[in-house]
């Protein structure tokens, strides 16, 4: 399998196995946009209100200034002079910084800056107000308790001509007060609205999760009955009996455990376990139950059991996983194997751990073509082919644990074993998929 595939199902098993990150995630999704749609209108009307606020601001600032600029006309020395002292005045009396008054066209009338802050002053002549408006403006912090309000308006002086009136004012303590006081409203209502929203839906949705875990639940627990029942079928067929399957999956979970191997590591092993013959249903009982030793040929046909397990099993997303267990469990460590003649760590780890487990239950088991081999006759088989058709280091680890496990399942029925493995695949569970190992 191509190492895309592989990431690729990786990824596909995650989001199957995590319903419960999903269903927050999506819950996340929700109330997020719906928090958002809260915060836009509540934004809406704040800016709304702060528009209102600084056009009646500006509009009082005005009614002043357009007593003497409407009708304005500067066509002699003393006009002017009038005009200039009294736009200082007015300037004072509305604790103005910036003033600027200009024609349309860009013709000064009027400019004066009363503030030494230079960036204030440069800020201001990059305001550019745009005339077709009645009213702009633009707000700048003079520090963390302060505002500054910039604003301009175009106002007909007559008939033929307009002015733009261009500001820079302080605003007052109240009017910055009102400011913030919606933006605490902001963040109030920005709160509220996301516990609504959380209070409202959480309860609707996490039924809607509780349901769809415990169908999930049911869908994966039949998933792996249905493993279990085919590696059962497949066991009976070449043994007479299922024990097999309960005993090597048990035999492989012990091991996998003495070597250290990850938890997630371990389904991939369980489903293999039970599965590693499947192939073996395409196989013909003259072969499979033969009471001897294959011939050549027959051999050959035997050993297509691993194809067609593996042809089989990956029609089966769920348990892609058991493939390196089905497919390469006949490798050997030496490179004699089959199919594809394998050798060291090319192998994967998985199936040479199941190599050893398959290997030691055949031999203290009795078949069409054997008797059974006595614990210490197996063990040095298995010592014998460590290196040439187990990995050395899984056949250290089993042979420490090995006497142990053949007496937790000696002389155990198949009901006893079917507990027995229960109990032993149940810390597994929720990385298989499911919340339970029962029935």
């Amino acid at each position: 399998m191509s190492t895309s595939v592989k990431q690729k199902n990786s990824v596909k098993r995650f989001f199957q196995n995590n319903v419960l990150a999903l269903f927050f995630i999506r819950l996340g999704v929700i109330s997020v946009t719906v928090t958002l749609l809260g915060i836009s209108s509540i934004y809406w009307y704040i800016e709304r209100e702060n528009a209102k606020r600084i056009d009646a601001l500006i509009n009082k600032e005005f009614i002043d200034f357009e007593k003497h600029l409407k009708g304005l006309e500067l066509g002699n020395l003393e006009t002017r002079k009038l005009f200039i002292s009294r736009m200082n005045e007015l300037m004072e009396s509305h604790q103005m910084l910036i003033l600027d008054i200009r024609e349309t066209d860009g013709t000064e009338l009027f400019a004066v800056a009363k503030t030494p802050d230079t960036d204030m002053v440069q800020l201001f002549r990059r305001f550019d107000p745009d005339v077709s408006e009645t009213i702009s403006y633009h707000l700048v912090p003079a520090d963390p308790d302060n505002l500054i309000l910039i604003f301009a308006k175009s106002l007909p002086i007559n008939h033929t001509s307009t002015i733009v009136l261009k500001a820079a004012i302080p605003l007052k303590s109240e009017t910055v007060l009102a400011m913030r006081k919606g933006m605490r409203i902001v963040f109030i209502g920005t709160t509220v609205i996301l516990l609504l929203v959380i209070v409202a839906i959480f309860p609707i949705i996490y039924r809607q999760y509780r349901q769809l875990q415990s169908d999930k639940t049911e869908l994966l627990y039949s998933n792996f009955n249905l493993v279990r029942v085919l590696g059962d079928v497949v066991a009976m067929r070449d043994s007479d009996t299922s024990e097999h399957n309960y005993r090597v999956t048990y035999y492989t979970i012990r091991l996998a455990e003495k070597m250290n191997v990850p938890p997630e590591a371990l389904p991939a092993l369980i489903k293999g376990a039970f599965l590693h013959d499947v192939g073996k249903i395409g196989i013909s009982d003259t072969i499979l139950l033969k009471p001897g030793r294959l011939d050549e040929n027959e051999f050959s046909i035997m050993k297509q059991h691993v194809d067609l397990g593996t042809a089989l099993i990956q029609k089966i997303p769920w348990c892609d996983d058991a493939l390196a267990v089905i497919g390469f469990h006949h490798e050997k460590f030496d490179g004699s194997g089959y199919p594809n003649g394998l050798k060291g760590e090319e192998i994967p780890l998985t199936a040479r751990i199941f190599a050893v487990v398959d290997v030691f239950d055949a031999l203290v088991s009795v078949r069409p073509y054997k008797q059974a081999f006595t614990f210490q006759h197996a063990i040095e088989s298995i010592r014998e082919g460590s290196g040439r058709h187990f990995d050395p280091m899984v056949v250290i680890s089993f042979c420490d644990i090995a006497e142990c496990i053949l007496n937790d399942v000696s002389d155990k029925n198949i009901d006893e074993l079917e507990k027995l493995i229960r109990e032993a695949i149940s810390p597994y569970a929720l990385i298989l998929g499911y919340g339970r190992m029962t029935d």
